[in-house]
């Protein structure tokens, strides 16, 4: 348990990372090893007890769990599919009609019928882009950001959103967490930022 502990309290004491999950490993080895042992006591005391608690165990496994598991895959228990029914009620209820969207999965949006652009691309033509608000092309253009809990603070999984957010000002509109430690925002573009004007201007 102590190391447990020390484990969990370390910076980067995520489990979930192949590079901590080693750390868990003599926790997991003594919570295994206490429960052979347990079931071999109750197989020699409580012989027909155990049997009937093992059937009942197989029971629940084969009708809850593993058809959950299946499920999961599929339904709003994902959290990549909750991400994107999320997004798709912005887009319904509190997104202008005439939206684009910048995200670095495109496919999502492109079969909801909605403009999308990946940042990259964003990145190298950002005048254009600004003008299609100048210009009415669209109502409002969004940018997704997705960041991670690392060393106290949330970062951008996708260091092209850095870069942008450089360049533009962003008003952030909505965010929600799907995953554990992980984040994802929708910001507005508002324009540029005033210390970059004169650099794109030239």
């Amino acid at each position: 348990m102590l190391q447990l502990v020390v484990t969990l309290s370390f910076h980067a004491g995520q489990l979930d990372q192949r590079f901590v999950s080693r750390y868990s490993l003599p926790f997991h080895v003594s919570v295994v090893s206490a429960t052979v042992l347990i079931l071999a006591y109750a197989a020699i005391r409580w012989r027909s007890a155990l049997q009937v608690a093992c059937f009942v165990t197989g029971i629940f496994i084969l009708v809850y769990t593993l058809p959950s598991n299946d499920k999961s895959i599929f339904n709003h228990s994902n959290f990549v599919v909750r991400e994107f029914n999320w997004f798709e009620e912005l887009a319904q209820e509190e997104f202008a009609p005439r939206s684009l969207y910048v995200d670095r999965y495109v496919v999502f949006w492109s079969l909801q019928d909605l403009s999308v652009v990946p940042i990259p691309r964003v990145l190298k033509r950002v005048p254009k882009v600004l003008t299609y608000l100048e210009r009415e092309v669209f109502d409002e253009i969004y940018v997704i950001r997705r960041a991670k809990y690392v060393a106290n603070e949330f970062q951008s999984i996708d260091p092209e959103f850095d870069d942008l957010q450089q360049i533009l000002n962003l008003e952030l509109v909505a965010e929600k967490s799907f995953k554990p430690l992980q984040l994802t925002q929708v910001y507005r573009v508002q324009g540029l930022q005033p210390n970059v004007e004169l650099t794109l201007s030239n």
